[in-house]
């Protein structure tokens, strides 16, 4: 009886091992680490939330990519890979180009347009100057107005001085600068007007390119910066995860938000 218990245990592993399990063929392939995507910041919509813009941390360094809502899954690389970090970026698709602003190791910004064939062009590289100030000063920006068609420089010379430059997005050609005292807490296109709010909360200006700062009634919101972010004007958030997977999710409307 033991002879025959001992045979077929024999019979039985053998056919195991001649059928092994079959695998699981619905369960996802695994992704590699070296496969992952590594998205920098947020994805920003474009002004007309046509299309979305984003950038990958790669090999060669930051890439920007863009990609049409209507051919998504269509990803576009625009310009080189830069080797400094993107901290912001604006697409203003109707214009043609985005505007990224990165930064060194050694603190210096860099300030580049990069038109929808690729074609980059720095509009400003600045090393700040060191300020020991009371308080901390708005760090030096570009933002686009919300057409696109001008370019807001702001900057502080001086711990109490904030000097704004007006500039042609495409020309670069400066048409109007102002200064304003003012310990700014933030900035933001509001059709025609940049806003400047204080830091106290109870004061605002706005200025043109035509138009010097005056004193306006402060804002109920104070977002978004300008016309492209990374909120659609519908209140949507587009999502890459790490495949690449593009996805979308409704966000509570932007005045709610700064409340």
């Amino acid at each position: 009886m033991y002879r025959f218990i001992l045979i077929s245990f024999i019979v039985l592993l053998s056919a195991c091992q001649q059928n092994p399990p079959k695998p699981d063929i619905d369960a996802p392939p695994a992704i590699t680490e070296a496969a992952k995507l590594h998205l920098i910041g947020k994805i920003i919509w474009a002004e007309d939330d046509a299309a979305i813009a984003f950038h990958l941390q790669e090999a060669e360094g930051y890439q920007l990519y863009i990609e049409g809502m209507e051919d998504e899954g269509k990803r576009q690389a625009l310009g080189k890979p830069s080797p400094h970090k993107p901290l912001a970026w604006y697409f203003m698709r109707k214009q043609g180009y985005v505007l990224r602003k990165s930064q060194d190791d050694k603190g210096r910004f860099y300030f580049d347009r990069i038109d929808l064939q690729g074609n980059e062009i720095t509009v400003l590289e600045l090393l700040p100057p060191v300020l020991e100030c009371p308080q901390p000063v708005l760090e030096p920006n570009i933002l686009p107005s919300s057409n696109g068609r001008y370019l807001a420089f702001s900057y502080y010379s001086d711990c109490d001085t904030l000097q704004l430059d007006f500039l042609r997005a495409r020309s670069l050609a400066s048409t109007a600068n102002y200064s304003l005292n003012v310990q700014a807490s933030s900035l933001h296109w509001q059709e025609k007007d940049l806003i400047i709010t204080d830091a106290e909360e109870q004061m605002a200006w706005r200025a043109q390119r035509r138009v010097a700062p005056e004193a306006v009634a402060y804002p109920s919101c104070v977002l978004p910066e300008t016309s492209s972010s990374y909120q659609s004007s519908q209140g949507e958030i587009a999502i890459l995860d790490a495949t690449g997977v593009l996805s979308f999710s409704s966000a509570e409307p932007w005045c709610e938000q700064a409340e």
